[in-house]
Parts: C-alpha cells; sequence; structure tokens
C-alpha cells in the first residue's frame, strides 16, 4: 500500500514538473519568448543608434537632416551648425570659424572657435 501511494505521489510531482517545463506558458516557452524579444530589442537599439549616428554624421559635415527644423536649434552657415543666440563672427570651415554668444542686441563675451582637424593614414585626427 505504501508504496502505490509513493508510486501516484511521484506520477503527480512528474506531472507537474513536465507541465511546467513543456507546457503552454513552460519554463522553455517562455524563453523562446525572451529570445525573440531579445532579437527584437537588440534590433531596434542597431537601428535607432545608425538612426542617431547618421543624424549626427549629417550635422558634422554641415547637412541639415536632424528631425527638428534647423531654425528651432541652429543655423547652418558655411556648412557649419551655429546654435541658436550666436553668431558667426569671421572665418571658414577650413580656416577657423568663430561664433559669439549674441542675445539680442547685447554680446555676452562669450566665443567658440571650430578649429579643422584633419585625419592622418590610421583615422587619427589631429590640430593643424
Amino acid at each position: 500500500m505504501a508504496l502505490v501511494i509513493t508510486i501516484i505521489v511521484l506520477l503527480i510531482l512528474a506531472g507537474i514538473t513536465i507541465n511546467l517545463t513543456v507546457g503552454q506558458r513552460g519554463i522553455l516557452t517562455r524563453a523562446q519568448e525572451a529570445g525573440r524579444n531579445y532579437q527584437e530589442a537588440a534590433k531596434k537599439e542597431d537601428e535607432d543608434l545608425a538612426k542617431f549616428l547618421g543624424e549626427a554624421d549629417n550635422i558634422i559635415a554641415g547637412i541639415n537632416t536632424p528631425t527638428t527644423p534647423s531654425g528651432d536649434k541652429y543655423t547652418i552657415v558655411d556648412g557649419v551648425p551655429v546654435p541658436k543666440g550666436f553668431e558667426h563672427t569671421e572665418g571658414t570651415k577650413d580656416t577657423g570659424f568663430v561664433i559669439r554668444d549674441n542675445s539680442g542686441t547685447e554680446t555676452n563675451g562669450n566665443e567658440f572657435v571650430w578649429v579643422p582637424c584633419t585625419e592622418d593614414g590610421a583615422g587619427r585626427k589631429y590640430q593643424i
């Protein structure tokens, strides 16, 4: 009698274990679902990163293609993005581009310089 009860208990435990492992919401199904979710998230992250890097490259190259209109945040002067509230004072992108902080008619005195850089054969940038 004890042996029969032990076998019945073991069969019940085996059934529960099998159901939890391969059932409709079992461990294997959930692991496969998690794997698919991870792959989709990684793909979306790669697409978002590629989009961001493309926008950054375009802004650096002087092409105005961000999602917001240029008049909202900056204007393009000689291929260089000049932030709103600043004005181009002298120079070019190739020789050294100077912008000055200008709020209305009053200049706050902050100046920034775009320094041209070139690359050596290994892709490292250095100042001329």
